[in-house]
């Protein structure tokens, strides 16, 4: 029996790949009927990743403030690096500006840009403040969401673009005109950082090596993070110790920078998982 896209069918291959294709953008389906951007960013899914492809420093819940605005940006009068932009805090994250993309050779409805591997999805926060925008190739008509702007979608691990209805936009992006994206990209720490030896099972628990008395760096530690905390502004933190994950009532114990040349007001801080927000209930210094 071959697999159709009949709507009669208990479960149409059409419904399976919606479920695949909105699980790429960590998304659930509720329906063929709804569109990717139409689902609950709220309750997002998380799929199984490489350590690889962990993003070891912290993405605020809401897109950062940039040190200069677009328009500053665009015109690198005073930024810089024109068409780039970085917060004021959260120095690894950077916005890019009408960037233009080059068609991939092999498709006419795919375009990549190397910059846009890595970028943050606009599913990161509910209330899609790092949604990007894409142009025309003049840089000032925006290409709209949906049927009417190509049904275009980023692959952020890959950093191609692809119109899925690329009849609607041919006659304006093409091979000799193609897109410009602005978009914001972590830059940041990648994987976990190796900090815990562990002894062979008959002996769970033990952690061998190092002095188990005194005050010195030999004493056996557990290294959850091995960066230089002291060069960390006062909203960057380190990598946590987590329990319970990402769900209400579950904390996590972390370390705040307390300034870049300030090692001494870095602070020791116990957060508490509050209506999907970490909310921070004690602070040691």
């Amino acid at each position: 029996m071959t697999a159709s896209l009949e709507d009669g069918d208990v479960f149409s291959l059409q419904e399976k790949l919606d479920i695949l294709f909105k699980s790429s953008l960590n998304l659930s389906s509720s329906g063929i009927d709804k569109e990717y951007y139409q689902e609950d960013f709220i309750n997002q899914k998380r799929n199984f990743v490489l350590p690889s492809q962990i993003w070891a420093d912290d993405i605020p819940g809401t897109a950062p403030t940039m040190q200069y605005t677009d328009s500053q940006a665009e015109l690198g009068s005073t930024n810089p690096i024109p068409g780039v932009t970085t917060p004021v805090d959260y120095s690894y994250i950077k916005r890019y500006l009408k960037m233009e993309m080059t068609n991939v050779g092999y498709a006419e409805n795919s375009f990549i840009l190397s910059e846009l591997k890595n970028s943050i999805p606009f599913t990161h926060d509910s209330g899609g403040t790092y949604i990007g925008t894409l142009y025309r190739n003049d840089g000032t008509t925006e290409v709209p969401f949906g049927p009417s702007g190509g049904s275009w979608y980023i692959d952020h691990n890959t950093g191609i673009l692809t119109f899925h209805d690329f009849d609607t936009v041919s006659s304006y992006i093409n091979t000799n005109n193609p897109p410009k994206i602005t978009f914001y990209r972590y830059e940041g720490t990648f994987g976990l950082t190796q900090g815990i030896t562990q002894a062979p099972a008959t002996t769970l628990g033990v952690f061998n090596g190092g002095d188990t008395s005194g005050t010195a760096d030999t004493l056996s530690s557990i290294l959850i993070d091995d960066r230089d905390l002291g060069t960390f502004s006062t909203t960057q933190y380190s990598m946590s110790l987590n329990f319970g994950g990402f769900s209400n009532g579950s904390w996590r114990i972390l370390v705040r920078g307390g300034g870049n040349g300030n090692p001494e007001l870095s602070k020791l801080e116990f957060q508490k998982r509050i209506s999907s927000n970490w909310v921070t209930r004690h602070t040691m210094e």
